[in-house]
């Protein structure tokens, strides 16, 4: 399926290098866009994607549905997969990034990570939201802050509480308290402050 899409490297190439940028940064997150119903894909080709994405376990990823683009060879190839079908695959494959970004973000909770501090949360001024390096504006889950005190702007070290989905939840850090002995005992400060 990678060739008919013009792509060079197989599924072992891209692999391969996913684990050779995981071992050299460790703690990296990796993104990707999936395309599903591109012309020819069978139920074989589908299963073989799904299991590329199980193994490599990407981070964030968006998944589309192949749409013609008139002037393109991929828009005259023969072949084509119904729009069901093809939505379908969408949503299954959906479920499985939601799975692995749920244990993904699950492997957090408990560690220290900077949040950079945007504002209160869309559905409540009783909470800020912030968001990690790992997490991009607009398409990515964002860190809901639950206790502590910071400002629009700020960087601040916030102790992972819990993890959703897309989304975490997290404790911002008093400015003092040393982070390095909360990430190793998560009570270590002894409280447990809700100030905005």
């Amino acid at each position: 399926m990678l060739q008919a899409m013009g792509r060079r490297a197989g599924a072992f190439e891209v692999e391969e290098r996913i684990e050779g940028i995981r071992s050299f940064i460790p703690g990296i997150a990796l993104r990707t866009s999936l395309m599903v119903g591109f012309p020819g894909e069978t139920e074989s080709d589908f299963r073989q994607l799904l299991d590329f994405a199980a193994r490599v376990r990407f981070d964030h990823a968006g998944v589309f549905v192949f749409s013609p683009e008139a002037g393109t060879r991929a828009a005259r190839l023969p072949s084509r997969v119904p729009a069901e079908t093809a939505e379908e695959r969408r949503h299954i494959l959906m479920d499985l990034q939601r799975s692995i970004s749920r244990r993904r973000l699950r492997e957090k909770v408990g560690s220290v990570i900077p949040v950079l501090i945007e504002g209160t949360h869309p559905e409540t001024e009783l909470l800020l939201v912030g968001r990690s390096a790992f997490q991009a504006p607009e398409v990515d889950g964002t860190v809901i802050i639950t206790g502590g005190t910071g400002n629009v702007g700020e960087i601040v070290p916030a102790r992972i509480t819990s993890s959703h989905d897309y989304d975490l939840e997290a404790e911002l850090i008093s400015p003092g308290v040393d982070a390095s002995r909360i990430d190793e005992d998560p009570h270590a400060d002894g409280r447990s402050s809700k100030t905005f």
